[in-house]
C-alpha cells in the first residue's frame, strides 16, 4: 500500500521543470529552499555569497531574466528587480569586453553575463551604455570584420528593429551593428527579409500605384509634397514610386491622364 501511494505521489506531483534545460533544473533545485531571499538581484548576491549559492549573473544568463526565475518559483514579481545600477556594476567589471555586440555576446556567454539585447533594452542603445561606463562609442566597422554567419546571428537578434535603410543605419550606428550597405553585400533582399524577419509593407503593383497617383493627382507635384500627403492618408511613399515606376515618370503619366 505504501508503494502504491508513493507511486501516485510521484506521478501526480506537479513539476515546474518539465520543459527546462538541465542547467535550469539544477539551479531551481539548488535555490528552491532559499527562494525567499530572491527579493532583488543585489540582495540575492549578498545572500548567495554568504551561503555558497549560484550568483545572479549565472541565473540571469540561464533564465534570461530575474523575473522569469521568480515566476517559475511562484514568487511575486516586482518591476525593480532588474535594476540599471546592478547591470552597470556588472558591465564596469568587464568593460574591456564591451566592444561590439557580437563580441560582447560571445564573452557574456562564457562568463554568465547579461546578453547585449538585455543591456540594450535597459539603456536605449549600445553607445549609451558604453558612455555610461566610460568606453568610447562604437564607430563604423569595416566590412571585412563581418561574416555571413556573424551577421545572421546579429539579425536574428536585432532584425525586428528594421524599418528602412535610413532608420536602420541610425540604429546600427548607435548599437555597433553593421550598416544596411554592409548587410546587403552579404545578403540578397529576400535573404535579408528571411533572416531579419521584419515586417514588410504591402507590395504594390505598378497598376495600383498609378491608379493611386491619378486619384490624388493634385498632390502628386513633388516628392516632398507627396510624402506629406501620403503620410496623412496612409498611401505609398515617393520612394515606393521611385523604386517601382520612377517618380518623375509617374508624375508625367498623371499629368498626361489629367489632360485627356
Amino acid at each position: 500500500m505504501k508503494n502504491v501511494v508513493l507511486e501516485r505521489h510521484i506521478v501526480d506531483k506537479p513539476s515546474i521543470t518539465e520543459d527546462l534545460s538541465y542547467k535550469q533544473q539544477k539551479y531551481l533545485t539548488e535555490i528552491q529552499p532559499h527562494k525567499e531571499h530572491l527579493t532583488s538581484v543585489r540582495a540575492w548576491d549578498l545572500y548567495a555569497k554568504e551561503h555558497g549559492l549560484v550568483s545572479s549573473r549565472a541565473l540571469i544568463y540561464h533564465f534570461k531574466s530575474f523575473n522569469y526565475l521568480k515566476e517559475l518559483l511562484g514568487l511575486t514579481i516586482q518591476e525593480s528587480q532588474y535594476d540599471k545600477e546592478h547591470l552597470l556594476a556588472l558591465v564596469r567589471e568587464h568593460k574591456d569586453a564591451l566592444t561590439t555586440i557580437s563580441m560582447w555576446d560571445a564573452y557574456a556567454k562564457d562568463n554568465a553575463l547579461p546578453s547585449a539585447s538585455t543591456l540594450i533594452s535597459r539603456f536605449e542603445n549600445w553607445n549609451t551604455l558604453k558612455t555610461l561606463v566610460n568606453v568610447p562609442p562604437s564607430k563604423s566597422v569595416a566590412n571585412t570584420l563581418y561574416s555571413k554567419e556573424s551577421v545572421t546571428h546579429l539579425l536574428n537578434e536585432h532584425g525586428k528593429h528594421y524599418q528602412n535603410q535610413v532608420q536602420w543605419d541610425k540604429y546600427a550606428s548607435e548599437n555597433g551593428l553593421p550598416s544596411y550597405r554592409t548587410i546587403r553585400t552579404l545578403f540578397s533582399w529576400d535573404e535579408f527579409k528571411k533572416v531579419a524577419k521584419f515586417k514588410t509593407r504591402y507590395d504594390y503593383t505598378q497598376e495600383e500605384l498609378l491608379h493611386i497617383a491619378q486619384k490624388h493627382g493634385n498632390h502628386f507635384t513633388s516628392a516632398k509634397n507627396w510624402n506629406e500627403y501620403a503620410k496623412k492618408h496612409r498611401l505609398p511613399s515617393a520612394s515606393t514610386y521611385a523604386r517601382k515606376i520612377g517618380f518623375a515618370n509617374t508624375k508625367a503619366l498623371v499629368k498626361a491622364s489629367s489632360n485627356n
